[in-house]
């Protein structure tokens, strides 16, 4: 079939039967006679009364009438797609539908020419973009997990350095001492819906014979009270240096208003619905932190779960946390040795 032989078909094959803005009497057609000589142009498929979505060509009409506007009615609003279409009409649609084409090319031919400096521009910055998107999904450490880290510095002196003389049972504060601490957090923020939080806190500190000690999470300080130093202050029970496991604790939604936490080592003040303090948690000094009763909030970290509920600026929670809840033996957490007369146990 010759090019313009196609043309001429086109518009039969999507259901555009009907005619264009063309002049009817032009084209001296009996059987459009009624047709207006201008066309009656459309800008939605609706406009026409006998075009039914139900209609097999509904789709391909609505898009030539609201993308292109090359399609035009009768004057009494209809379009008559069910009747035979002669080859002039086709012709007059298609010639029109080309127009509108053609001018929508030169258009965008003009404003692409016009600007082709800014196109240019945006290309390099999208090809930049996309190098280093592919960059980082090559590279990423997880879509899920996000690693954040903190490592605090602390150099101090004091006019004694609390050390114990055991024979006299009492401290010597004549010494004095200048010391450089760190303490070293690294968490593993884990999401898999955007609502939960799986926490895993890696830390590391060397506050233990420190002044400081005592403010972190399992450090008494010198006079064994815990608590009353700096927030940072931490070092593990197996010695200055060493790595351990802070924080492991999972925390998601449970409905619209309550929030459920359960871990293997997670503190009272991870569990709470709202912050007992104006300050942050992350303050210099511990009694800042709770509001000045750290008794209250303390600084236990064992086995626990709480559940905590938020609505309308009221909020509830409670927690257990049971320091030794790792431990099988209940005997191990303290022993009470009875003896008889004889000294047997």
């Amino acid at each position: 079939m010759k090019l313009f032989q196609k043309l001429l078909v086109a518009p039969a094959a999507l259901g555009l039967l009907a005619p264009a803005a063309v002049n009817a009497s032009e084209l001296n057609i009996d059987a459009v006679s009624d047709y207006a000589a201008t066309g009656e142009q459309v800008t939605s498929v609706n406009q026409f009364s006998d075009v039914y979505p139900t209609d097999w060509a509904y789709q391909a009409l609505s898009n030539l009438v609201e993308r292109y506007g090359c399609v035009a009615g009768y004057p009494n609003g209809t379009f008559r797609g069910n009747r035979a279409m002669t080859r002039y009409e086709a012709a007059a649609l298609l010639n029109a539908c080309l127009d509108r084409i053609t001018e929508v090319t030169d258009e965008l031919k003009r404003l692409m020419k016009e600007f082709e400096k800014e196109l240019a521009i945006l290309k390099g910055r999208v090809d930049g973009l996309e190098a280093r998107v592919g960059e980082l999904e090559a590279t990423q450490f997880s879509t899920t997990t996000k690693l954040i880290g903190t490592t605090t510095f602390v150099l101090g002196a004091v006019n004694g350095s609390s050390s114990r003389n055991a024979a006299a049972e009492e401290f010597n504060r004549s010494w004095g001492g200048t010391t450089f601490n760190y303490d070293t957090k690294l968490s593993l923020d884990t999401s898999f819906t955007g609502k939960d939080l799986l926490r895993t806190r890696l830390r590391v500190g060397n506050f233990g014979n420190s002044v400081f000690g005592g403010g972190g999470d399992d450090v008494f300080d010198n006079f064994g009270a815990a608590g009353n130093g700096l927030e940072v202050a931490f070092e593990e029970a197996s010695g200055a240096n060493s790595v351990g496991v802070d924080r492991i604790f999972y925390q998601f939604p449970v409905g619209s208003n309550f929030t459920a936490t359960v871990g293997g080592r997670v503190r009272q003040d991870d569990m709470l619905a709202v912050w007992p303090s104006a300050y942050p948690a992350d303050t210099v000094l511990d009694v800042f932190t709770y509001a000045g009763a750290p008794g209250a909030y303390n600084l236990a970290l064992g086995s626990g779960a709480g559940l905590s509920w938020s609505n309308n600026g009221w909020s509830v929670s409670a927690n257990y946390v049971s320091t030794n809840g790792h431990i099988s033996d209940p005997r191990s957490a303290g022993r009470i040795n009875i003896e008889d007369a004889d000294g047997d146990i």
